[in-house]
């Protein structure tokens, strides 16, 4: 057993990694390859890139406004713009390229889809940190 008190998980798509959700939404990634964790918070949405190596992901709980648009990828999370800006979202995809992010989204019921650029990913830390 590799966690408990697990509510929902999304696998990578590979199924190295995978993001484990407790009943307060408090998220962490596991990889299997090291069987390392790394905690993201409170999250919301999330989805993997084709690769695995990135995680886009809707962070922050309670009010819109209090919530973020988020990137982890590297070991490092990078805001992209405040989740009040876009509304309710409701799904998340990344393009085959990796390099833009697909939204459905909208404010008042009614969704929209956005996409958007994508930052560069961070180069990869050394093995052992």
């Amino acid at each position: 057993m590799i966690a408990a008190g697990v509510t929902n998980i999304l696998w990578g798509p590979i199924s190295r990694r995978v993001l484990v959700l407790d009943g307060g939404r408090h998220a962490r990634v596991y990889d299997g390859r090291d069987r390392s964790w790394k905690d993201l918070g409170i999250v919301a949405e999330a989805a993997w890139s084709p690769d695995e190596e990135s995680l886009l992901f809707v962070e922050g709980g309670g009010e819109e406004s209090g919530r973020s648009l988020a990137l982890w990828s590297a070991q490092t999370v990078q805001k992209l713009c405040p989740v009040g800006r876009l509304g309710q979202v409701a799904k998340l995809a990344f393009s085959a390229d990796e390099k833009r992010a697909f939204l459905l989204t909208g404010i008042g019921g009614e969704l929209d889809v956005w996409a958007m650029p994508l930052p560069p990913r961070p180069p990869h830390p050394p093995a052992g940190k």
